[in-house]
């Protein structure tokens, strides 16, 4: 039993780790970067002119990501695979953890049921473009926003859904929950602009001197 229990710690951790530490900052990074370059695109790209490289190896980091976390079994450590291991071993984990219910997982996997359609088109997206080379994308780049253009709305609901499953587990074996840092993500990408457009203007003006 004791097997089954740490298992189910280190995995949860895991996907803890990914989602909270990497995916969802990652994720607000490229909004609030995104927005400054349509904000003002001439103006950003002179202050920051790599935040376009930037924006875009942030996506397909995302799309990647949430790629290899939903891949339901064709990984070992996908979160459906997760919410099967736990199902498997209910009984062995119960006894340690009686929060664990199969009410519980049923409300997980329902949960991962209704975001199946933004899941599909995520995995479209990697298919087609960030892992392989669909003509019609990789000689026309822009098109991919034109046919999926709720990819940041699509992920967002992901990550959210991923967050509440893995908050529940990590509160049952933790009695405590990871606090989300997007939003200070995003707000510190608008201040790294500012930033580099007063030191970018004080260069000017040195210049000028």
């Amino acid at each position: 039993m004791r097997n089954e229990i740490n298992h189910y710690k280190s995995f949860c951790e895991g996907l803890e780790k990914i989602v909270y530490n990497s995916v969802s900052s990652k994720l607000a990074s490229f909004k609030g970067f995104t927005e400054s370059l349509e904000r003002n695109k001439k103006s950003t790209i002179e202050n920051f002119p790599l935040l376009l490289y930037i924006v875009d190896s942030l996506q397909a980091d995302c799309v990647i990501t949430i790629c290899k976390i939903t891949e339901g079994e064709r990984s070992h450590k996908t979160i459906q695979k997760f919410i099967i291991f736990i199902s498997s071993n209910l009984k062995k984990l119960n006894k340690e953890y009686p929060e664990l219910t199969a009410e519980l997982i049923d409300e997980h996997k329902n949960l991962l049921k209704e975001i199946e359609p933004q899941i599909n088109r995520i995995k479209k997206q990697r298919d087609k473009y960030f892992a392989h080379s669909d003509n019609k994308y990789f000689l026309e780049p822009r098109q991919l926003r034109i046919d999926y253009p709720n990819t940041y709305e699509d992920l967002t609901d992901i990550i959210k859904t991923l967050q509440n499953i893995i908050a529940s587990h990590s509160k049952i074996i933790c009695k405590s929950m990871r606090i989300d840092m997007s939003g200070f993500v995003y707000e510190n990408t608008y201040k790294t602009i500012k930033m580099l457009e007063k030191a970018n203007n004080l260069h000017n003006e040195n210049l000028k001197t």
